[in-house]
């Protein structure tokens, strides 16, 4: 009913105030992944999303959220190695980038079963940010099967 109702059109209020600021700032890489970001998750747009943030990192190849997007969509499109180069990236250019962390643990680990390093990487995700739901459930995940 209207909840819901009410939901859509925020989204699009908000796709819109996206789009208006892309029209006054079109080259403000951090905005078009944030809005990469909006499009994936929220209108379940992957293909646009993907565009905008690989058009964020020619913009700028620092945009450390456009790196980390863009690294979770190619792993779950199965590239596990772009993305893993990805993640590395954005975990150079912030040593404290939760979302780089998290990501280089899920593919170590999922990919390659190295648990030692996925366990080291999420220990250090889950100091930065406690409650973060992803590092919690893979740090289970990893405890669970790895340690036997």
């Amino acid at each position: 009913g209207k909840a819901g109702g009410g939901k859509g059109v925020a989204l699009v209020e908000c796709a819109n105030a996206f789009k208006r600021a892309l029209l006054l700032l079109p080259q403000d890489a951090v905005l078009m992944s944030s809005y990469a970001g909006f499009l994936t998750e929220h209108r379940g747009d992957s293909s646009k999303g993907e565009t905008l943030y690989r058009l964020a990192l020619q913009t700028d190849a620092g945009d450390v959220g456009a790196l980390v997007g863009l690294a979770e969509m190619l792993e779950v499109q199965g590239e596990q190695g772009k993305a893993e180069t990805l993640f590395r990236r954005a975990l150079q250019l912030d040593d404290d980038c939760v979302g780089a962390l998290v990501g280089i643990s899920r593919v170590v680990w999922r990919a390659r079963r190295e648990e030692d390093e996925a366990e080291e990487l999420l220990l250090r995700a889950l100091r930065l940010e406690g409650l973060n739901e992803g590092a919690c459930a893979l740090y289970a995940e990893v405890l669970g099967e790895g340690r036997t």
